[in-house]
């Protein structure tokens, strides 16, 4: 049986989270704890297929339409645009 990511973060005395995000490829985690973790994890033999590649075939995209004072926030705020455009870039990567 493989090692968990949480028994792997008890073992190298890291959090859950700092361990998830060095084997998810996160931002977050230096690069020598995402060398260590990976280290690690291959020691112990933690099952890397459980992040591989995910399906997103049948994906659901939620959005949340921000109103402030009964007024949906318009294309023309710079903050609404960047997440537009960020949603946008997410999808098209994932097709």
């Amino acid at each position: 049986m493989s090692i968990t990511a949480k028994e792997l973060a008890k073992k190298l005395n890291l959090s859950a989270a700092a361990v998830s995000m060095a084997l998810n490829n996160k931002p977050g985690v230096s690069t020598k704890t995402r060398l260590k973790v990976r280290a690690a994890a291959e020691k112990y033999g933690y099952d890397f297929s459980k992040i591989n590649e995910k399906s997103y075939e049948n994906a659901t995209i939620h959005f949340v339409i921000y109103k402030k004072y009964g007024s949906v926030i318009t294309i023309d705020n710079h903050f609404f645009t960047e997440v537009m455009e960020g949603i946008s870039a997410s999808c098209k990567k994932i097709n």
